[in-house]
């Protein structure tokens, strides 16, 4: 289950297991910072798949989502080793979600 908020996380709740983190810990919980409020969350199926087995997304068809952000950005979320963003993309990311959590922390201008 994932869900995206105006505080700009994306909260991913891994049920598969019964990890739910009612245990008191975060369990099979992950938050995905964004830089900024997050529009929506949408699965992402690949219009290619055709139910064909040797696709690489098929392994991910339940796993893959996208967001979209204030910031005008839509961003593909995967577990596929191959389809990972490139590190240097990974880096912008995370100056531009630092950015907006100090931009936060300020207060308005």
């Amino acid at each position: 289950v994932v869900a995206g908020a105006e505080d700009g996380n994306v909260i991913v709740w891994d049920i598969s297991n019964n990890r739910s983190g009612s245990n008191g810990g975060n369990g099979g919980v992950q938050i995905i910072p964004h830089p900024g409020c997050v529009w929506s969350v949408t699965p992402f199926v690949d219009p290619n798949n055709n139910n064909n087995n040797d696709n690489h997304y098929s392994s991910n068809a339940h796993t893959d989502f996208l967001t979209t952000c204030h910031d005008g950005h839509i961003r593909h979320f995967t577990r596929h080793p191959s389809l990972l963003a490139p590190p240097t993309v990974l880096a912008s990311f995370q100056q531009s979600v630092e950015a907006h959590r100090t931009q936060q922390h300020k207060g308005p201008t």
